[in-house]
């Protein structure tokens, strides 16, 4: 509508197609209801992870994702519906990409370690007694 160079709206795409984009894209964005009382983890979340993507995420108070991101340092988040936060934590994220030569790879190794096929299997082995 206002002609804008620098957005694509694309419908729906398949697995293959979206992860081919994420390798043009600098920065997943998670968007959660506010008024959500339970937790939540996203499955784009998996995906930018496996991607080496950091997050921006608005998340629902008391949301576990918070511990995950700050734990792990794989980006930022609000608990609000502010866009003056949000665009203070993504203009902080945005500066620690640029200084952080390991974020891409902290991404990649928590899905890797924590949300991967194998690891689930490895789990579900430990707690099976053949």
């Amino acid at each position: 509508k206002n002609n804008s160079k620098n957005i694509l709206f694309l419908n729906e795409l398949d697995k293959e197609n979206l992860n081919f984009l994420y390798k043009f894209c600098d920065i997943g964005i998670i968007s959660l209801n506010v008024d959500h009382k339970l937790n939540n983890i996203p499955g784009k979340l998996l995906s930018y992870l496996q991607a080496g993507l950091p997050v921006i995420a608005a998340i629902n108070p008391n949301n576990d994702l918070k511990e995950i991101i700050f734990k792990y340092q794989i980006g930022e988040y609000i608990e609000s519906i502010s866009v003056d936060e949000l665009e203070e934590k993504l203009i902080s994220l945005i500066k620690r990409i640029e200084g952080d030569e390991d974020i891409k790879r902290r991404c990649k190794d928590l899905w890797k370690d924590q949300f991967s096929t194998q690891t689930a299997v490895d789990q579900i082995k430990k707690e099976i007694v053949l």
